[in-house]
C-alpha cells in the first residue's frame, strides 16, 4: 500500500471511529487522541488564510517620536488591548542592551537606553514589553576566593511606547524569599505573559561561583499595571512546588514540568493536580535538569508532551535506538496516556515539535550507521504514525509549524550556507525560500506569525539580520545586528 492510500485508509478508519461514538456519550482517552489525529488527516486542505495587516495612520510616527503615552495612565483602570498598536503584528527585540519595537508598516523605535537588557517577552496584545535586566549585584565580592557573580537579573516592564519602564520584581522582592544558602544568591530565570492579561509569571534560580543551572521550582504573579512594589507579587507555587510554566491558550491554567514530572493547576492557584505524568531523570551530560516543554491544544482542555529516554545518547541496540514517548494529558479527569512513540530525539538539537493543534509532530532523526551522521526530518501525527515522506540531509533542522497544522519550514546546511524550505505534510513536493539580502547566514530561527508570514532571526559571522517574512520569499528587514546572540518576541 502506498502512502496516499494508507493516508486515504486512516482517514476513513478514523472517521468511522468517530462516527460510532458520536451518540453523545463522553469519549474515552483513547479516543481523544483518536480525534485529534482523525482530524488533522481530515482537513488538509489549504491553510488558513492571513488576516489583513494594516496599521492605523500615525501609529508608525508615534511609537518613533516618543511623544505621549499611547497605552493611557498605568493604574487599576489600564485595559488589555488599550494600545495604538495592539492587532498589528509588533515584534520587540533586544540590540545593545535595549529593547526596541517594530509595528509592521512603520519604522523599529528604542524603547529603553540602560544598555543591560538582555531578554523580552511582548504582551498578547503588544501593548507591554517585559524585559530582562543584567544589573551590579551588591553581594559581588571580587576579593573573595569565589565570589557571587557581578550582576543578577531583574524583571522589568516598559510600555509599547516606550513610556513608564517600571520594576516589577528585583532586589528587593528576593529578599523576602527564604534566606538562601552560603555563597549562593537568588535571580531571575524564567518569565511570561499569562494570556489575555497584563500578568506576569515569572520563577527563579539559585546562582553561584561555578558553572551549573539550580531552578528553584516557584512560580509568581505579578500585574503590570497595578504593582507598586514586592507586595504585590502573589506567590503561585512556592519553592520547590513548581517548575517551568506553560500558560493554557485561555489563560485560565498552567501546566509546569520538573526534570521528573507534569503537573497542572489554576491560574489562581486552585485545583493543583500533581503528577499527571511521571518520568526518570533525562541525563543531559552536563550540570543542568531537562525539563520537557508542554504543548497546549487550542481549547485549553489537554496538552502533549515528549519525554526522551533516559540516555538519549545511547547507542542503537540492534539497529533500534531509545524511543522518545509521545504523552497526551487530557484534564477531563480521565488519566494521561502514552499516545505513540518516535524515536529518540537528541533534545539539545531540537525537541519534538508538535503543530498547534498537536495533530502532528516533527522531528529529526538519525538513520543507518551512526558513525555515517545521517539525518532526516521526520513528519507524523501526533502519535507518532502515518509518516510522510521524509527529507534526508546531514545538516539539517526544523523551523517551524504553520498556523493551518500543515505547512512547516526547514533549514538545510550546505557548504557552510543556510537554505531555507518550506514543506507541507500533504505533499512531497518543497519549495525553496529566497532570502530578502546576501546575508551569509549559519543559523537561523523562525516564528510562524499568521497566514504566509514568519519572523526570520538570521545567524552568521556577519551578526544577525531580523526581518518579517512570507513564503514567497518577499518580507522587510527590521534590524541587523552586530552581535548574532539577540532575543525577539512576537504579538499579533
Amino acid at each position: 500500500m502506498n502512502r496516499n492510500h494508507l493516508f486515504i485508509a486512516l482517514a476513513l478508519m478514523a472517521a468511522a471511529v468517530l462516527s460510532a461514538c458520536a451518540g453523545g456519550s463522553a469519549l474515552s482517552a483513547d479516543d481523544q487522541i483518536a480525534t485529534i489525529v482523525a482530524a488533522t488527516l481530515q482537513a488538509g486542505g489549504a491553510p488558513t488564510l492571513s488576516a489583513e495587516d494594516q496599521i492605523a495612520t500615525g501609529v508608525a510616527a508615534t511609537l518613533q517620536a516618543q511623544v505621549a503615552p499611547t497605552d493611557g495612565s498605568i493604574g487599576a483602570q489600564s485595559a488589555f488591548g488599550d494600545c495604538a498598536n495592539t492587532g498589528q503584528i509588533s515584534i520587540a527585540y533586544v540590540k545593545d542592551g535595549n529593547v526596541w519595537i517594530w509595528v509592521q508598516g512603520g519604522p523599529h523605535s528604542q524603547l529603553t537606553n540602560n544598555g543591560d537588557a538582555n531578554d523580552v517577552r511582548i504582551s498578547q496584545d503588544g501593548c507591554r514589553i517585559a524585559l530582562m535586566r543584567s544589573v551590579p549585584n551588591p553581594a559581588y565580592d571580587p576579593n573573595v576566593e569565589f565570589p557571587l557573580q557581578s550582576t543578577f537579573n531583574e524583571l522589568w516592564v516598559v510600555n509599547s511606547d516606550g513610556v513608564g519602564l517600571r520594576k516589577m520584581a528585583g532586589q528587593e522582592f528576593f529578599a523576602t524569599l527564604p534566606a538562601p544558602a552560603a555563597n549562593t544568591a537568588y535571580d531571575l530565570y524564567k518569565f511570561g505573559w499569562q494570556p489575555g492579561s497584563h500578568t506576569l509569571a515569572f520563577g527563579t534560580r539559585t546562582t553561584f561561583s561555578g558553572p551549573g543551572l539550580a531552578q528553584n521550582n516557584d512560580v509568581y504573579l505579578v500585574n503590570a499595571d497595578t504593582a507598586i512594589g514586592p507586595g504585590d507579587i502573589v506567590t503561585l507555587l512556592p519553592m520547590g512546588q513548581g517548575g517551568d510554566f506553560y500558560f493554557s491558550p485561555d489563560g485560565q491554567q498552567i501546566a509546569f514540568t520538573t526534570s521528573t514530572n507534569v503537573s497542572v493547576v489554576d491560574a489562581d492557584g486552585g485545583d493543583l493536580r500533581s503528577n499527571l505524568v511521571s518520568f526518570p531523570v533525562v541525563i543531559t551530560y552536563s550540570e543542568y535538569l531537562y525539563y520537557p516543554p508542554v504543548h497546549w491544544s487550542p481549547d485549553s482542555n489537554s496538552f502533549m508532551l515528549a519525554i526522551p529516554p533516559e540516555d538519549g545518547l545511547a547507542p542503537p541496540v540492534n539497529g533500534v535506538y531509545p524511543e522518545t514517548l509521545l504523552w497526551y494529558v487530557p484534564l477531563d479527569g480521565t488519566p494521561a496516556f502514552e499516545a505513540g512513540a518516535v524515536q529518540t530525539v537528541w533534545f539539545v538539537t531540537k525537541e519534538v515539535q508538535f503543530t498547534p493543534d498537536i495533530g502532528r509532530v516533527a522531528y529529526i532523526r538519525q538513520y543507518g550507521e551512526p558513525a555515517a551522521n545521517q539525518y532526516e526530518l521526520v513528519v507524523a501525527l501526533s502519535n507518532g504514525s502515518n509518516e510522510s515522506p521524509t527529507i534526508q540531509s546531514p545538516e539539517i533542522t526544523f523551523g517551524d509549524w504553520g498556523p493551518d497544522n500543515n505547512q512547516y519550514i526547514y533549514f538545510i546546511t550546505e557548504g557552510g550556507n543556510l537554505h531555507m524550505w518550506l514543506g507541507n505534510a500533504n505533499s512531497p513536493n518543497v519549495t525553496p525560500i529566497s532570502g530578502l539580502t546576501p546575508f551569509a547566514a549559519a543559523n537561523a530561527e523562525v516564528v510562524w506569525v499568521e497566514g504566509n508570514s514568519f519572523v526570520q532571526m538570521l545567524l552568521g559571522n556577519a551578526g544577525a539580520e531580523l526581518s518579517l517574512m512570507e513564503t514567497s520569499g518577499a518580507g522587510a528587514v527590521i534590524d541587523t545586528f552586530a552581535n548574532p546572540f539577540v532575543a525577539f518576541d512576537v504579538a499579533n
